[in-house]
């Protein structure tokens, strides 16, 4: 049965509630099936009477639809613990006790289920609901589902203002000053260190300081070529420099990894 809730209570359609009754008339040896085209005319004069009466039945009895086998959309009403006990009025004690039963049996695992649902999960059986808890449920959802980003902002925001700040420098710079910025971050390193885990990285080439042909590609480094003069003539320098696209990279992996390690 697709048993659903209507403010908190257990509710059905008016089909479910007919397949119920036959069910259970069955069970007693009534071989006499209710349609549910009379069903629905019962409730509708229900609801007819109720109306005459002044009593408003709005939650009992929500006009609804279903799909029949041929594909067809048929009317049906949705209808609460309240309505569908209203409507057995004229079944045989077995019949109402034993849809009592069933009813209690629904309570019972829509309790069961309640107790485990999320937050963001009652708070969307609330907006269904409706009414001021509803309006309520629906604030407390949107919280709920920008909370999520706006921790990711919290946690971004440094790496956010180091990126700004590298970007409006524009500066390509040693690897030992990229050490000291880590530093400056949180993460105390130095230089040797520093290279270490860009050759555990693959940046940097193994037993030098020159960067790996994957990491220059990358545009993380760059290599200054100029000369010096020497008492055996002019030789030719190169220096290893991080561009500010590698600064940021370098720098965002490791508060990245010293996260994980704390």
């Amino acid at each position: 049965m697709g048993e659903l809730m209507l403010n908190n209570d257990v509710a059905m359609t008016s089909l479910e509630v007919v397949e119920l009754i036959n069910g259970f008339r069955k069970e007693e040896g009534n071989k006499i099936k209710k349609e549910h085209k009379t069903f629905m005319r019962d409730i509708r004069n229900e609801i007819e009477y109720l109306k005459k009466a002044d009593i408003k039945a709005e939650n009992n009895f929500v006009p609804s639809s279903y799909i029949d086998k041929n594909n067809q959309e048929r009317p049906c009403y949705k209808m609460n613990k309240a309505g569908i006990m209203q409507m057995l009025n004229k079944e045989s004690a077995l019949v109402r006790y034993k849809t009592q039963q069933y009813i209690e049996a629904l309570e019972d695992r829509i309790e069961e289920q309640r107790l485990q649902i999320t937050e963001k999960e009652k708070c969307i059986l609330a907006i269904y609901n409706g009414g001021q808890e509803g309006i309520l449920a629906s604030k407390r959802l949107v919280e709920i589902e920008t909370k999520p980003l706006v921790d990711k902002i919290e946690e971004d925001k440094p790496k956010v203002t180091f990126a700004n700040r590298v970007i409006k420098s524009g500066d390509n710079i040693l690897v030992r000053e990229l050490a000291k910025i880590v530093s400056d971050e949180g993460v105390t390193i130095g230089e040797r260190r520093l290279y270490a885990r860009l050759r555990e990285w693959g940046y940097i080439c193994k037993n030098s300081t020159e960067p790996t042909q994957r990491a220059m590609n990358q545009n993380y480094f760059v290599v200054q070529v100029g000369t010096i003069k020497t008492p055996y003539g002019i030789k030719e320098t190169k220096t290893t420099k991080v561009t500010p696209k590698g600064q940021i990279r370098i720098v965002e992996r490791i508060l990245e990894e010293n996260k994980v390690e704390n």
